[in-house]
């Protein structure tokens, strides 16, 4: 099951490389298109793959808990520790895949803070790439590997938070 999970993992690290690099390459003239379509793309790709490790794991995607943790996980180890901290949420992402009862309110909050996550993270690369906006390809570089970079935390995160669910007897 490791080895699936890791493979599940290399795969969406390609695919979030590949358009962080096509999402960056025009640089600030293509700015205004790319970086939302560079926001969506991440977030699917993220949110497939954890969704994928928590499915391989043992989980059920239907069920709207499991769903609600998957969110959280893509806000990572640091994001999801602030939002504890300041108790906007109640717990890690496997506490909420295991909770007792599914909290409808905490979607709605976890989708804006993901959305706010990773449009921040974007703007900031873009920052970067703007900055060797005159040398070729430099933009689609530092995309391809950032969003790639992410993307292989997001799925280690998700890959030691998802634990097999405790089976009931």
């Amino acid at each position: 099951m490791v080895k699936a999970i890791r493979e599940v993992v290399e795969n969406n690290v390609a695919l979030s490389g590949g358009q962080g690099f096509v999402t960056n390459l025009g640089g600030i003239a293509t700015a205004a298109v790319a970086m939302p379509a560079n926001v969506v793309g991440l977030a699917v790709i993220q949110c497939r793959m954890i969704a994928g490790i928590a499915h391989l794991r043992g989980h059920d995607l239907a069920d709207p808990r499991v769903r609600n943790a998957v969110l959280a996980a893509m806000l990572g180890d640091e994001g999801v520790a602030q939002l504890i901290k300041s108790k906007k949420l109640p717990g890690s992402p496997i506490a909420l895949a295991t909770a007792q009862v599914n909290d409808p309110e905490l979607r709605t909050l976890l989708a804006t803070e993901v959305a706010a996550f990773l449009i921040s993270k974007v703007a900031g690369k873009r920052l970067v790439s703007v900055a060797g906006r005159r040398i070729p390809v430099v933009g689609g570089v530092v995309g391809a590997s950032t969003d790639g970079y992410s993307t292989w935390r997001a799925g280690r995160y998700a890959e030691k938070e998802f634990a097999p669910p405790r089976r009931r007897r």
